[in-house]
């Protein structure tokens, strides 16, 4: 009996401390800030992947990067995957390293893969992809839309 309720307390504190840690996650904070649409892509594009970069038209000290996730401080990303011809992709501000939230218009470089690649350059030819350049971008509080422009 005297084994069972110790066998019994470890179980309990046990989930306490795992309760105590899942309920004291980072908070994070739901806003539309920070991303980037993008509509046009041809439909052989479904399933490709893309990041891309770009910077605030007239002021080219605020520079962004896309992507579907990204860890500034590792520098650890996930490309987007185009589905039905569009792709959305969140904005970080690689200066402040927190999703874009200003507003104005931006000039960015799309990188598209065939595949995800396992690390992605800036030249996706590499991959059997394409670099689409010079897509302008209106951003309104942090949120940006683009079409691809016809070829």
């Amino acid at each position: 009996m005297r084994n069972f309720l110790k066998l019994f307390g470890v179980i309990a504190l046990t989930a306490l401390i795992g309760f105590s840690t899942i309920s004291c996650g980072e908070d994070i904070e739901e806003t539309a800030a920070g991303k980037l649409i993008i509509t046009g892509f041809d439909f052989a594009d479904n399933g490709f992947y893309v990041w891309a970069n770009g910077t605030i038209a007239g002021d080219e000290t605020i520079y962004l990067f896309a992507a579907k996730t990204f860890r500034p401080n590792t520098d650890d990303i996930a490309l987007g995957e185009i589905k039905n011809q569009r792709i959305t992709l969140s904005v970080w501000n690689t200066t402040t390293q927190k999703l874009f939230s200003g507003s104005g218009d931006a000039v960015f470089n799309l990188y598209v893969y065939s595949v995800e690649p396992v690390d992605p350059k800036p030249d996706p030819t590499d991959d059997g992809g394409r670099t689409i350049s010079s897509i302008t971008v209106t951003f309104t509080d942090g949120v940006g839309v683009a079409e691809i422009p016809a070829p």
